[in-house]
């Protein structure tokens, strides 16, 4: 189930500890392992895509959190379920 605090905290699970606004390389390769998505292949840039991310293995704070509220979601589990 969505809601804000919950979407926030998971960001901050994957955010990068230099800047706290950023989910960077390393955090989308933690968020794919959780989520059970191989990250060989399309589905990391269609995860980014779906958060609307501007850059390639980023994902803003902002993207983070109009993306999970378009897709009504905020457990990594989520993501399997709207990528598949």
């Amino acid at each position: 189930m969505y809601s804000e605090q919950r979407a926030e905290a998971l960001f901050s699970q994957f955010a990068d500890e230099d800047n706290p606004d950023i989910i960077g390389a390393e955090g989308i390769e933690r968020l794919c392992k959780e989520a059970q998505l191989p990250l060989d292949g399309a589905l990391p840039l269609l995860l980014s895509w779906q958060f609307g991310s501007h850059e390639i293995a980023k994902i803003s704070k902002k993207e983070w959190m109009e993306g999970t509220a378009a897709l009504r979601c905020a457990a990594s589990s989520m993501k399997t379920t709207h990528l598949s």
